[in-house]
């Protein structure tokens, strides 16, 4: 399932009840596997350590809708990062908490493909107008899918729940 990573060293002895409750669980972008896993494998020999792999607190969807304080008030959430709609249940948290569209990629990223791709989407946002839904289609047919990982930007939009 999608989470959100924060920018806190994970600590075993910080935010105790939210560790136990599964509202904050412990992340990490383990690149050499090429995924985000929370316990990354032994990497082969002479490549660098699980151990050496910094850890951080990440929010799982458990977080936004239990610990989340606030509304979102018809907000438009862009998250940029992989997997953020791999399961439409991070987007779903967001909207039940006032947000009007979330966009995200369904898989893995490039830095290089995300960037081009946000930029793009964010001139067909703010400079063109468009909505979400249109946004995302004409970004896609710009800039197409992840060319190393395919994954394809997507939005999920309140009228969807």
């Amino acid at each position: 399932e999608a989470f959100l990573f924060t920018s806190e060293p994970y600590s075993q002895t910080e935010h105790l009840d939210d560790q136990r409750a599964r509202r904050l669980i412990k992340a990490s972008y383990y690149t050499e596997g090429l995924s985000i896993d929370l316990d990354p494998p032994d990497p082969p020999a002479g490549r660098i350590s699980s151990w050496d792999v910094p850890y951080f607190f990440g929010i799982p969807v458990e977080f936004i809708r239990s610990s989340m304080r606030g509304s979102f008030n018809d907000t438009t959430i862009i998250l940029m990062g992989c997997n953020g709609l791999t399961t439409n249940a991070l987007a779903k948290a967001f909207v039940d908490k006032g947000a009007s569209d979330v966009m995200s990629w369904d898989g893995l990223v490039s830095a290089r493909h995300t960037d081009a791709a946000t930029e793009r989407l964010l001139e067909l946002l703010v400079d063109a107008g468009l909505s979400a839904e249109e946004a995302v289609a004409q970004t896609m047919d710009a800039i197409g899918p992840d060319p190393e990982y395919g994954s394809v930007l997507r939005s999920y939009s309140s009228e969807a729940n």
